[in-house]
């Protein structure tokens, strides 16, 4: 079991509620199990690793529904003559993505199943992967 602590942040947390400074997530195991101010969560006696969010804003992971990873900037001339695997610029769009906040997309044309497939099983970071859900 592992524990994170998110704190030294504002939360704003996609419900519509104002938001709530100085907060603290507390998230076991990638889920988080509670929120609230930093100071009133019921800490754990396990190891617990901290995330300074730097007097920054803490939010839900955002959704992106139209992305092309394997797209990214369109050069015709270029594209037609490149070969469909060498297109691995996909890996620094999907590691960009999640940097950006972003844990969950859908490609709107150009990626194959083999993408997917690649984020689920961990050969590359992306939206949707287990690396998407840790700080």
């Amino acid at each position: 079991m592992t524990f994170s602590l998110v704190r030294n942040g504002t939360l704003i947390d996609g419900t519509g509620s104002l938001p709530l400074a100085n907060a603290g997530v507390l998230i076991r195991d990638n889920r988080i199990q509670s929120v609230g101010h930093a100071s009133s969560l019921n800490l754990p006696d396990a190891a617990l690793s901290e995330i300074d969010a730097g007097g920054g804003f803490i939010l839900p992971g955002l959704i992106d529904t139209h992305v092309h990873v394997m797209l990214e900037g369109v050069n015709l001339a270029r594209d037609m003559v490149t070969p469909f695997s060498m297109r691995f610029n996909a890996v620094n769009y999907l590691k960009r993505t999640i940097d950006a906040g972003i844990t969950s997309v859908r490609d709107a044309g150009g990626a194959d199943a083999g993408v997917k497939q690649a984020v689920e099983t961990g050969v590359v970071a992306g939206p949707g992967s287990k690396s998407a859900s840790v700080f």
